[in-house]
């Protein structure tokens, strides 16, 4: 299913003291919530070797493998001898 709301129409029929045969319709929406799912490719970082205090590049690819689509992905880099970094992917 899509992410967004599916109405549901309910009909109702009942009798009460006051009403015979009285009817009602009533429309619930209902919201369905896709997660998002993704993979990444291999990690390369260019180049092989590096020396403290220098920079390097890491591409890798991201596959979108859920029904939703990906907007304002970030990547965050993390570890023990570099500076944390956020980065923006443009898909």
């Amino acid at each position: 299913m899509d992410q967004r709301s599916y109405a549901i129409t309910i009909k109702e029929k009942y009798d009460s003291p006051e009403f015979k045969n009285a009817e009602e319709s009533i429309v619930v929406d209902i919201p369905v919530k896709q997660y998002a799912k993704l993979s990444t490719s291999t990690i390369e970082v260019m180049p092989d070797n590096m020396t403290v205090g220098s920079e390097s590049n890491v591409m890798f690819g991201i596959n979108n493998t859920g029904k939703v689509i990906l907007y304002n992905v970030t990547v965050t880099f993390e570890g023990d001898s570099i500076k944390t970094t956020d980065a923006y992917v443009a898909i």
